[in-house]
């Protein structure tokens, strides 16, 4: 006999939730970000050589420099060296920035997929190895950081230990060298707290696609970290692209009797360098906020299942053919099948006893563990839905 049986997967079901989360247009908005910021570095390389090379030229032509000198900037500017150089200093930024937008790409699309076996791990195992790079990185730059914080240490005990130096020189020296050590410890641990927040979101996002367990641990620290950031940065970025219009209207304002004692041009160069930093900046800043926004909503999203307040459609696997196999021979019985089974009856059904009297005994009433229906001592199969019992 034959009995098909449907059984819950954990692990299906749980990729399924994390998918459901990572298919919203947010996460394709990043990755076109991370794109769009590779665009733009690339047209800044250009645009900081040739202005970069312009500049100086103007600068050393100004000041009446030595025609070799000039000759040589003129040469490295016509030549696209600057050009070359900055390009060339943007590899490894635009080499992170294509893995980043790579693995957005891969998440968006393999969550937008329903089939279950399309899933996005390549693109969180992406994201997984440069949460440890940045980790890498934040240990090495806490490290540097503690030398300096020595250094300060070491050179204020020596400051202070000078014959020629008075008790007030020794004590702003020590308060100075404190204060910087304060600044660079506090750097450190920053960075190394935002890296480990972030490693830690992103493996519990990659674990939870093949693990009977959901978690969101780092998620919210990195999220407000990245939100502070981004404000920072941006607070950083408005005085770049405010300085742009005002230095082009500063050289429009200069009378032209001071054009020959002023290198007017310079003002028009620097402008356009800071509207490019200023650009570029300012995509970064939209890729902090909305990484932040996605590590939030994914914290909630985990939140809101595990407290029951969204539940997920549960995911089954196919079903299964089991066939029946007896350790003795039994008569062969011809089970009743019925086309209807009430799911809502209880497999954990076996045996109630039932009490007639005191002078009684007391009565097995043998139950089907499928569909409930009673049964005889010696029936071997359910008379309604030949279940073995």
């Amino acid at each position: 006999m034959q009995n098909f049986q449907t059984n819950f997967n954990p692990y299906a079901h749980n990729q399924a939730i994390v998918k459901s989360y990572f298919k919203r247009p947010l996460v394709l908005v990043l990755a076109i970000l991370y794109i769009v910021s590779i665009v733009c570095s690339l047209a800044s390389s250009f645009a900081m050589g040739n202005t970069f090379g312009d500049m100086y030229s103007t600068m050393l032509n100004f000041t009446e420099a030595p025609s070799e000198v000039s000759d040589m900037f003129n040469s490295f500017s016509s030549s696209g060296l600057f050009t070359g150089f900055f390009a060339i200093a943007m590899i490894p930024s635009i080499i992170l920035t294509a893995l980043y937008a790579t693995a957005y790409f891969i998440i968006y699309f393999k969550s937008k997929n329903e089939n279950e076996n399309s899933s996005p791990k390549a693109g969180f195992t992406i994201l997984y190895v440069l949460a440890i790079m940045s980790l890498i990185y934040a240990i090495f730059v806490a490290l540097l950081f503690v030398l300096f914080i020595t250094l300060f240490i070491v050179g204020s005990i020596a400051m202070s230990q000078e014959p020629n130096i008075t008790s007030e020189e020794s004590t702003i020296f020590t308060v100075m060298f404190s204060v910087f050590a304060v600044i660079f410890a506090g750097m450190g641990a920053i960075m190394l707290i935002y890296a480990i927040s972030n490693f830690n979101y992103i493996k519990s996002a990659k674990n939870s696609l093949c693990s009977a367990n959901l978690s969101y641990k780092g998620a919210t620290t990195y999220g407000v970290m990245s939100i502070i950031f981004g404000v920072s940065s941006f607070m950083s970025v408005l005085p770049s692209l405010m300085v742009a219009p005002i230095m082009n209207t500063m050289s429009q304002l200069i009378p032209s009797e001071l054009e020959s004692e002023l290198p007017v041009e310079v003002f028009s160069q620097m402008s356009s360098l800071y509207l490019v930093s200023g650009i570029v900046s300012a995509i970064s800043v939209a890729i902090l906020i909305i990484s932040a926004i996605i590590a939030l909503g994914y914290k909630k999203h985990i939140s809101n299942i595990k407290n029951g307040y969204f539940i997920p459609e549960p995911v089954f696997d196919a079903p299964t053919v089991q066939e029946a196999t007896f350790n003795q021979p039994s008569p062969a019985v011809q089970p009743q099948k019925t086309d209807v089974i009430n799911p809502d009856i209880q497999s954990q059904q076996k045996f109630e006893p039932v009490i007639f009297s005191d002078n009684e005994t007391v009565a097995h009433v043998k139950h089907c563990p499928r569909c409930g229906t009673v049964a005889k001592e010696d029936d071997v199969f359910c008379n309604a839905c030949g279940t073995k019992l």
